[in-house]
């Protein structure tokens, strides 16, 4: 068959029903004038592509290990749209192995396409393979800040995980003491510009053994940033008692200070500072699904069920009100069961959520079959939810409220003018004291061919605005 007639048969045929004739088409020597004459990424991305959202996962492998045996350099070229959910498929069979097999390439090369770079970092950062991505920090730190390809501070996120990992490792070698010039000598090769006395609060919360509210409250007013990075050390210790590296749980934090500083918020006290509205808390965890340029719902679920840990902290530590928490509580479970019936059969891909210990606020039996239903979506066809409510009706039963916010999210999801809210929201501006930003950067770029189209019809960028 000549390029000319697999071209028309491609463009004539189901891309399922051209898979074999694709996969022959690669399998040979590829004539020299093919690259320029024809789009034969957009073969490889929409194979790919249609292949993974369609769960038709023998296929993709088969089209993967094909390409990297005979066709290498293309394969080298497009290596992120397959190596992002490598790391997603190995990472939530908790083949580690694997799962580092697959980031090699973003190790090697992260600027090539950092948003999906970016994607498959945070991956590793919600599994907390910690190693690898501390290892990705101290290689692609520089590469990504000095690249003339990336727009603004890119590599703040970065930067942020690295103050982390320092930090962290100051705190157990010195077996839960901190120096603080220490962290500020291996944090300098991040590029930070420390306010010293904050970084002192936050290692006195660090090693003490628990707060003193009262005294918090009265300094709060007058020296709100030193308080509160006082109370971060003492979480993050909280949550080091969880086995949660402080390059996870710090995220968690760090992604609530934007809500608790949105420009709308206020708190004379901390109690006030911390509560949670159920409309304004929808309105900012959407936000992290309404990128433009990317599929966003990794951070989104990671942000949403990582609260519940900051919040049961806060309240074990007598920072909250039990009212407050108790409207928390239920103001995150509402949402959870919409997230969860709204993205019902690409669960899997947020399991993350299930290899963090279980926080004490939820009941071992909600945990279990919340688990359960995520473990079951790998299987689950691409669909709406009546298409699998069967096969998880038990798992609703058991989980109670919860069970009920699933079924209200598969049938309603989210407000439809909070899924176009920007997710921009400020930080409080003692944050950019401390560093110069703790807001990931997206660089603006053409989406990919297989990404939404940014003009919103719902079509794929090729078929719309690409075309």
């Amino acid at each position: 068959m000549t390029t000319e007639e697999y071209w028309q048969q491609y463009f004539d045929r189901d891309v399922f029903e051209n898979f074999e004739l694709t996969c022959d088409f690669f399998s040979k020597e590829l004539p020299k004038d093919v690259l320029e004459n024809y789009d034969v990424g957009e073969v490889i991305l929409e194979t790919v592509g249609d292949h993974i959202n369609d769960k038709k996962f023998p296929q993709v492998f088969k089209f993967i290990d094909l390409l990297r045996e005979r066709q290498p350099e293309l394969y080298q070229e497009y290596f992120e749209y397959m190596d992002d959910f490598l790391v997603d498929y190995n990472c939530f069979l908790g083949d580690k192995k694997e799962a580092i097999r697959a980031f090699q390439n973003f190790l090697e090369h992260p600027v090539q396409e950092f948003d999906q770079f970016l994607q498959a970092f945070k991956t590793l950062r919600f599994y907390q393979y910690s190693e690898l991505a501390e290892l990705a920090v101290r290689q692609s730190y520089q590469k990504v800040r000095d690249s003339s390809e990336l727009i603004g501070d890119a590599g703040n996120y970065l930067a942020i995980c690295g103050f982390y990992f320092s930090l962290e490792k100051e705190y157990r070698l010195r077996n839960e003491e901190v120096d603080v010039d220490e962290v500020l000598s291996v944090s300098s090769g991040y590029d930070f510009n420390f306010d010293i006395s904050l970084l002192n609060s936050m290692a006195k919360g660090l090693c003490a053994r628990s707060l003193d509210v009262n005294d918090l409250q009265v300094v709060y007013e007058d020296e709100y940033e030193n308080v509160l990075f006082q109370i971060e050390g003492n979480y993050l210790q909280f949550m080091a008692q969880k086995r949660f590296s402080f390059f996870l749980s710090g995220f968690f934090w760090d992604e609530l200070l934007k809500y608790w500083f949105r420009e709308d918020a206020s708190g004379e006290t901390l109690n006030e500072r911390f509560e949670i509205d159920g409309s304004s808390f929808e309105e900012f965890i959407v936000g992290y699904h309404s990128w433009i340029f990317e599929d966003n719902k990794h951070e989104m679920a990671a942000v949403l069920w990582g609260s519940v840990y900051v919040y049961e902290f806060l309240f074990q530590a007598g920072l909250i009100s039990r009212e407050v928490f108790d409207d928390f509580c239920l103001i995150a479970r509402r949402l959870k069961g919409k997230m969860i019936g709204l993205f019902v059969s690409g669960l899997w891909r947020f399991d993350f959520i299930h290899t963090w210990e279980k926080p004490e606020c939820i009941s071992e039996v909600e945990f279990e079959a919340e688990r359960s239903i995520f473990r079951k979506s790998f299987s689950f066809p691409v669909g709406d939810f009546d298409s699998v409510k069967d096969e998880i009706i038990e798992e609703l039963s058991q989980s109670g409220d919860l069970g009920s916010y699933i079924i209200e999210g598969a049938e309603k999801g989210f407000n439809e003018q909070k899924m176009v809210t920007d997710p921009l929201i400020e930080d409080g501006g003692f944050m950019h004291d401390f560093i110069s930003s703790h807001e990931p950067v997206r660089v603006e770029k053409t989406p990919g061919r297989n990404d939404p189209c940014s003009c919103g019809s719902g079509k794929k960028y090729k078929k719309c605005c690409g075309k």
